[in-house]
């Protein structure tokens, strides 16, 4: 038979205390991979939207100065980058399919544009 608790004996039995710590740790362990996954996808998303920028800026140099001799190179400014350069002649006499791929690592960028030549 049990013996009546007194006031001084209210609290929390060594079962209830194991539970609750495996809720709060398991609540923890989701929240950390939330924000990691999170951190991790921002990131991809930067390097995309940095090489997409970088390929609409080198189209933009390429209307004032012209295509380059150049098919592939480095962003001087953006170590790491990397772009490639491939023109294609279409079945429309004076149209060039170009095709940039600008790439960071793991991830890749490709842009297509038509462009009339002379």
């Amino acid at each position: 038979m049990r013996k009546p608790r007194t006031s001084g004996e209210d609290g929390f039995t060594l079962l209830e205390a194991v539970v609750s710590l495996a809720i709060l740790s398991g609540v923890i362990v989701t929240i950390i991979y939330s924000i990691n996954y999170n951190l991790k996808t921002t990131e991809r998303l930067k390097t995309i939207s940095t090489a997409t920028n970088l390929a609409r800026e080198f189209f933009q140099e390429m209307d004032v100065s012209g295509v380059p001799d150049v098919r592939e190179g480095a962003f001087p400014d953006r170590p790491g980058f990397t772009w490639r350069l491939e023109m294609e002649d279409m079945s429309i006499e004076g149209v060039k399919k170009l095709k940039l791929d600008v790439t960071s690592g793991v991830e890749a960028v490709s842009i297509e544009t038509y462009r009339l030549t002379q």
